[in-house]
């Protein structure tokens, strides 16, 4: 069978275009861009084509290791896997502690000049 080429981003170690062919599983062709990222989203992935979403929630699939063809993947599509929002209380208090000192570096800089 011909080869074909595809392109994995998100969360994968080694995102970029892979040549492959069709028969490889979904599982096979992630492992060669590094495989996954801790925080990986498989209930979330997703492949585009020409810009466009064609299929979303490729869990199933990867648990059943489909093959790209089986699934629907031609040649030229992209692949993504989204990261976990990594949103944590810290992030908000570092947030939060940054704003509230730009408000007292202008309040301070206000009384300054009256």
């Amino acid at each position: 069978k011909p080869l074909i080429r595809i392109a994995i981003f998100g969360a994968v170690n080694k995102p970029g275009t892979y040549i492959v062919e069709p028969t490889v599983s979904l599982w096979s062709a992630i492992d060669l861009a590094g495989g996954p990222e801790s925080g990986a989203e498989f209930q979330k992935m997703y492949y585009v084509r020409n810009g466009e979403i064609v299929a979303e929630n490729l869990m199933a699939q990867f648990e059943r290791a489909y093959s790209i063809e089986e699934i629907g993947i031609q040649s030229g599509d992209q692949i993504y896997i989204p990261a976990k929002s990594s949103f944590k209380f810290r992030t908000v208090m570092e947030y939060s502690s940054f704003l509230a000192s730009m408000v007292l570096i202008y309040l301070n800089i206000r009384d300054r000049t009256n």
